[in-house]
């Protein structure tokens, strides 16, 4: 066999080796019904809208991440409100999740808007903050 019939045969076997996938395989997308990514902490996230006080003429709206609360309560009643905020907090630890509480508690004079707020400290990243309870009298 000459140079030129071996170099022919070398290269078609190269050639076959290719065609039938001898290189590294490309990754794969993952399939549809595979496990979606667990999602990080959204304690930055606002999480935020009405929120219930108690009391049909104080109306709250509030906004909380963070470990944090922040409150805007309109006290449409005709005697001032004295209003107690609780708030919670899911925070990420080494043995998996914790819970933090804070609160605040503050009086809206008739017909006046006011503010309150609270925060809950996490000793670790804040996954999930929340309103626990706000009762206004």
């Amino acid at each position: 066999m000459g140079v030129r019939a071996r170099q022919a045969v070398f290269f078609l076997f190269f050639l076959a080796l290719a065609a039938c996938g001898g290189g590294t395989p490309a990754p794969q997308a993952p399939s549809p019904s595979a496990e979606p990514a667990t999602p990080g902490p959204t304690g930055g996230v606002p999480q935020e809208g009405p929120i219930d006080s108690g009391k049909d003429c104080a109306h709250a709206t509030g906004k909380c991440g963070g470990g944090t609360c922040a409150l805007t309560i309109k006290n449409d009643c005709d005697q001032p409100v004295h209003c107690e905020l609780q708030v919670s907090a899911t925070c990420q630890s080494q043995n998996g999740t914790d819970a933090a509480n804070g609160g605040d508690r503050t009086t809206i004079a008739a017909h006046e808007s006011g503010d309150l707020g609270a925060q809950a400290t996490c000793s670790g990243p804040i996954v999930h903050t929340e309103v626990e309870k706000l009762v206004c009298k």
